[in-house]
């Protein structure tokens, strides 16, 4: 798999198929390396395993945490989620993650600051994988393990799980006095600042005015910096903006959101193609990491991935939500967007019905949106 992703050919998905479930009752033997890339040759192709294959993925992480190098098990978590993964061991974010974040965080560790950011994600986007069979032993055990760490910040339980609250343990404070220090944001990749952002978000954690404001000029600081954003970046941005800023964000910001946006539309050929295969290899683009594979070569190639009418819908409600107000004649932009039947009807119901409540609605539209 490692070599036909590399070499950017994609074999049938029926091989595909074959390979990954060849591989199922050994995952738990692989390696740091092995585990690493099956993740990245997954995500490159675009494939997504069985939820069994999956489960054995997430237990072979938990059982070779301490031995993976911090930024090779960050890149892993963050692929092995592009192939699909949203559940890891509860041991692994109860215990494990906490660990590894604080160890990051020391005087002396030399983990880069987006290492750090992709496992903040990491902990926001997986819930805890816990077993139906449960017993009140397992989870006195669990309880005691989380007790040996700070702040808790709820994760919510897993459908299926049995009436026990999980705690997802982090050490917040710490994590918002370590990004608060002296240009460690202004260092950091802006794919990986928009991981952090969002990771934030979805724990629930309060960067406060100062931490925020320096996050968000540091994510988009120059027009180099919009260059570097594509259309869910964007998206993701604009929501983890509209969950955790305290006062709007400024004109400034809101216009440069807007015109990064724009760039990405005004590429589009226009003919009512929404995404093509071609389009869904950058997918793992989504997570703020480096495009890989055949991905790789296209990007590399100049190709610019087509622009989801998720991601548009996504940006435009939150900007609404932040107090965002556009031009005349930006809005009049989207609203021609919006015209193109393919891009207001891949919108599910509900997003639909949000778009019109903002005035994006198409001149003809089916009656099934109303």
């Amino acid at each position: 798999m490692f070599a036909f992703a590399r070499s950017r050919y994609h074999p049938d998905p029926c091989i595909q198929h074959r390979m990954v479930s060849a591989t199922e009752a050994n995952v738990a033997s692989f390696t740091p390396r092995q585990l690493e890339h099956v993740a990245w040759s997954l995500a490159a192709m675009h494939y997504q395993p069985s939820e069994s294959w999956l489960d054995n993925f997430a237990h072979a992480l938990q059982d070779n945490w301490d031995a993976f190098r911090p930024s090779q098990l960050a890149s892993t978590l963050v692929q092995a989620a592009a192939c699909g993964l949203t559940h890891l061991p509860a041991p692994t974010l109860l215990v494990q993650m906490p660990a590894l974040l604080r160890r990051g965080m020391a005087t002396m560790s030399s983990m880069e600051p987006g290492t750090l950011a992709k496992l903040v994600w990491s902990a926001g986007h997986y819930q805890p994988l816990i077993a139906n069979a449960l017993n009140a032993a397992s989870a006195t055990q669990i309880n005691a393990q989380t007790e040996r760490f700070g702040n808790l910040l709820v994760a919510g339980k897993p459908a299926g799980a049995p009436s026990l609250t999980v705690l997802s343990v982090l050490p917040e404070q710490e994590l918002l006095d370590w990004w608060a220090s002296e240009g460690v944001v202004e260092v950091t990749d802006p794919g990986d600042l928009v991981l952090l952002l969002h990771g934030m978000a979805r724990l629930g954690m309060q960067p406060g005015p100062v931490l925020m404001r320096r996050l968000l000029a540091a994510v988009m600081g120059s027009p180099d910096t919009l260059a570097q954003l594509l259309p869910p970046q964007l998206a993701v941005l604009a929501w983890s903006a509209l969950k955790l800023v305290e006062e709007p964000p400024t004109r400034e910001w809101v216009d440069g959101l807007v015109l990064a946006l724009q760039h990405h539309i005004r590429q589009l050929p226009w003919r009512g193609t929404v995404a093509d295969s071609v389009g869904q290899e950058l997918r793992v683009e989504r997570y703020g990491v480096e495009p890989t594979g055949r991905a790789k070569a296209l990007h590399e190639g100049g190709f610019q991935p087509p622009v989801v009418p998720m991601d548009v819908a996504l940006v435009l409600s939150s900007l609404a939500g932040l107090g965002g107000q556009l031009s005349p004649a930006t809005r009049g932009e989207f609203q021609a967007y919006w015209q193109t039947a393919a891009h207001w009807d891949a919108l599910p119901r509900e997003h639909r019905l949000v778009m019109s409540l903002l005035g994006y609605k198409p001149e003809v539209e089916d009656s099934s949106v109303s």
